[in-house]
């Protein structure tokens, strides 16, 4: 290992190839398995040439002037392109994803953003590919580094920096690969199972002017190992949810020997080291963030993958972007022809893109845009988020022991303040029942629960605790059987109790016996009682059947065997009406029976308009159905500002 100061034309050359990795893996996965492992190259750059400034003695002002000058041009642009192009092509509750999105990538947080949000998927997943921003984790990741990094580099005695170097660099990957974070779709996005990459770099970067060794003729071998262990990390690991861990080596270990020495002369650095190569390299970031932006956005649009010119064509327009960007935008401002007057528009740029982004968000998505295609649709608000209403807390919390400061899981609404209102329990299927009977007008009703729990009595989910329900959701039903209530509505997602989604740690013979209980406690109920049996869950997303801004290749048939559904939810269906005998104030209502005939369940009504909001809840025009029909058989129970209700069922004033 050498010290040297001097430009490394090997080392751009090697971010083109990480970029190439990259767009590999988003524009032809199936031939360029790994190509993720691009990122873990730029990571161990990324900390080599940094701490290599550091090194050299640059003041944190002028490093942190030149980060700025460095990543806000491209991001300004990036940001602003994805706002523009969601305003046209997404739908509300897109857009509004979006905001928050822009936000996160502009604060650099979009890596926690991540990790915090519960309906994120992990990194290898099909969800992942709608968040046009999901990519943006990395830079988040690298710049928390930077905040962090250079006080404490600062702070070490010349003397002490490869030691303390080394324990950094062992305690972070102890994090990473002994798990001690015990985290599973988080792993890959948080700091702390990411930061040994860049450490690697910047190890090695304080090794070399640390220890001067020279293996002569055996450097090119080494850069050459180096440079096969990312060839083969690219096309040949496979990637899980266990990512970084021990598997990341490959390619971390594989950057740091080709780092290592800069052998000019050696085969693989004169075979990289070429023009278009080592361009490619230079405009490696802002290609990476303007790819994944418009690939993304494309394949929302086109419902799918897109087919092999269409990704060319893309590719190739990511990669103009991406040079006129660093031509006439990233160049000017790095080498300061702007002056630092106008340096400080770069921030302020950012802010303004943020103050774009908080608006939107605050706003839902804009809900007033393509407003034809949002009536037909009748998808989720992008602001139908889990609650609790205050007025609801205030009247309901004491008696079912809500806690003080309820957690968002948490379930809780009132149409108004009736003293003998109809009680709704269950998860966020019941709230879409709820939320349909006040959009019919129906004012006396409240509803309980907590998200992901259906109203089974002493059942619960063992596989995981953020999905625990007990004794929550016994209170709950309790009350329902208890109040002083014209009727009671119980309904949820029972069936994930029952396909193998959730594990409750009961025999089928348990399991029935539970619900047995749980209907013998409703009998003894002074006012009627209706349970729900769940509407299909759907083996496709909805919106591949929902209209868009830009209406290209929509699902024409929307519905699927019965069978598939039956096979499902039989089990709980034929427990329930076993033991519903038990309870002859309970009524059983079968919500498929709205939405299948014999032989397919649609998520669509005949004129193509949707019924469900996701592929799992009704969406208000479903969930309407149902309440219509509560609502016509036990019309006595429900108060309305009309005197019926829209399909003229008579309601109580």
């Amino acid at each position: 290992m050498s010290e040297s100061s001097t430009y490394r034309r090997d080392i751009d050359a090697l971010r083109g190839v990480a970029i190439l990795a990259v767009l590999g893996f988003h524009f032809a996965p199936a031939a360029v398995k790994s190509g993720f492992v691009g990122v873990d190259v730029f990571f161990v750059i990324s900390g080599f040439l940094i701490t290599g400034m550091l090194i050299d003695g640059i003041s944190l002002k002028e490093f942190y002037i030149r980060r700025a000058k460095r990543l806000l041009p491209a991001l300004c642009v990036a940001l602003t392109l994805a706002l523009l192009l969601g305003f046209v092509l997404l739908l509300p509750d897109e857009f509004y994803v979006l905001a928050r999105n822009v936000i996160a990538a502009a604060t650099f947080t979009t890596n926690f953003v991540l990790i915090a949000d519960q309906n994120a998927a992990g990194y290898f997943t099909n969800l992942a590919d709608n968040n046009q921003l999901t990519h943006l984790w990395s830079l988040s990741v690298e710049e928390q580094y930077y905040l962090l990094w250079p006080l404490t580099f600062s702070l070490i005695s010349p003397r002490w920096r490869l030691l303390a170097g080394s324990g950094i660099l062992l305690l972070f990957l102890a994090f990473d690969f002994c798990n001690l974070f015990q985290l599973t779709t988080d792993r890959y996005y948080f700091p702390g199972t990411r930061f040994w990459e860049i450490l690697a770099g910047t190890w090695l970067a304080i090794a070399q002017r640390t220890v001067t060794i020279s293996l002569g003729r055996f450097e090119a071998w080494v850069k050459l190992c180096g440079f096969a262990l990312i060839v083969y990390a690219t096309f040949f690991l496979r990637p899980d949810e266990t990512w970084p861990g021990p598997q990341a080596l490959v390619p971390v270990v594989g950057t740091m020997a080709f780092i290592a020495f800069a052998a000019p002369k050696s085969f693989v650095a004169r075979v990289i080291s070429n023009p278009a190569m080592i361009w490619l390299g230079l405009i490696s970031y802002p290609l990476y963030v303007y790819h994944w932006i418009l690939l993304s956005f494309a394949e929302v649009t086109y419902r799918g993958a897109l087919p092999v010119g269409e990704s060319v064509i893309l590719a190739a327009i990511s990669v103009a972007l991406a040079d006129l960007t660093y031509r006439f935008i990233e160049i000017p401002v790095r080498r300061g022809k702007y002056g630092i007057a106008r340096f400080a528009l770069l921030p302020t740029l950012l802010s303004i893109v943020v103050g774009v982004g908080v608006y939107i968000y605050l706003n839902d998505g804009l809900h007033w845009r393509h407003a034809d295609v949002v009536a037909y649709n009748d998808l989720q608000a992008a602001g139908d988020k889990i609650t609790v209403t205050p007025n609801c807390l205030e009247h309901y919390g004491s008696a079912i022991h809500f806690p003080a400061n309820a957690e968002k899981r948490y379930l809780c609404g009132e149409g108004s303040n009736s003293p003998s209102p109809v009680v709704i329990v269950g998860d966020s299927h019941a709230q879409r029942l709820f939320r349909a009977l006040l959009s019919m007008n129906v004012r006396n009703v409240i509803h309980l629960g907590k998200g992901s729990c259906a109203p089974l009595w002493n059942l619960d989910a063992v596989h995981d605790a953020y999905y625990a329900c007990q004794p929550d959701m016994n209170r709950f039903i309790e009350y329902a059987v208890d109040a002083d209530a014209p009727l009671a509505v119980l309904t949820g997602v029972f069936e994930r109790y029952f396909d193998g989604t959730y594990t409750t740690g009961k025999s089928d013979n348990e399991v029935e016996r539970d619900i047995a209980q749980g209907f013998q406690l409703m009998a003894r109920s002074r006012h009627p009682i209706v349970v729900v049996m769940d509407n299909p869950s759907l083996p496709f997303q909805p919106k591949e059947c929902a209209k868009r801004p830009v209406d290209i290749n929509r699902r024409l048939d929307c519905s699927f065997d019965r069978a598939i559904y039956d096979k499902k939810a039989s089990f709980y269906k034929n427990v329930f009406r076993r033991t519903a005998a038990l309870a002859p104030n309970v009524t059983l209502i079968d919500a498929s029976e709205f939405f299948c005939d014999q032989k397919r369940c649609h998520a669509t009504n005949k004129d193509g308009m949707l019924y469900t909001g996701d592929d799992n809840h009704l969406s208000n025009r479903g969930a309407r159905i149902v309440a219509t029909e509560i609502v016509r058989a036990n019309s006595f129970a429900f108060v309305s500002n009309l005197g019926t209700n829209d399909r003229g069922a008579a309601v109580k004033h």
